[in-house]
């Protein structure tokens, strides 16, 4: 028999919050630098309102999406009365201000979710998150950048060619 709150910290440690996060630790580290501990109530909004479309309310691809779903939860939370209007005027008026993207941990982002969601199907109790094993795949970063350069220079010449209006990215 689990209580509510074990069930919740279960299933909040193991759903996808973007950006290869997985769990609410993961997401304030990588959204916000700091422990889920230390969220102000403007953050853990943000995090709640990402929890149904990771990618759609992504906080540095669509700030004003990100901004009007967390502060419906804001809203959802006054009405519940789980704050207090003045709580409400508050994080409803912050600027959403997330941490800049680790380069690194974005290398490749559809990998690193996939290695994360393997791991949090194995039966153990260990927290993958801080250490203690070494995960090894196949992805090789030198010759994934040399490809994906390679891909912008062809597609970018290939533009030139054909006159296209604006240059890759």
């Amino acid at each position: 028999n689990h209580t509510k709150r074990e069930i919740f910290e279960a299933w909040v440690n193991r759903i996808y919050f973007g950006a290869g996060a997985i769990g609410i630790g993961a997401a304030a580290e990588l959204y916000f630098g700091v422990p889920a501990s230390e969220l102000q109530l403007e953050q853990a909004a943000l995090l709640a309102a990402m929890i149904p479309a990771p990618g759609r309310f992504d906080p540095w691809d669509r700030p004003r999406e990100s901004l009007e779903r967390r502060n419906r939860v804001l809203r959802r939370a006054l009405a519940l009365g789980w704050i207090t209007e003045r709580e409400h005027r508050s994080a409803s008026s912050t600027p959403i201000a997330v941490a800049s993207p680790d380069a690194n941990a974005l290398v490749a982002p559809d990998l690193e979710r996939a290695v994360w969601v393997e791991l949090a199907t194995w039966d153990d109790a260990r927290d993958w998150r801080y250490g203690g094993a070494t995960i090894e795949t196949t992805y090789d970063m030198v010759r994934q950048r040399r490809a994906a350069s390679a891909m912008i220079a062809s597609a970018s010449a290939l533009d030139r060619r054909q006159g296209a209006r604006a240059p890759c990215r």
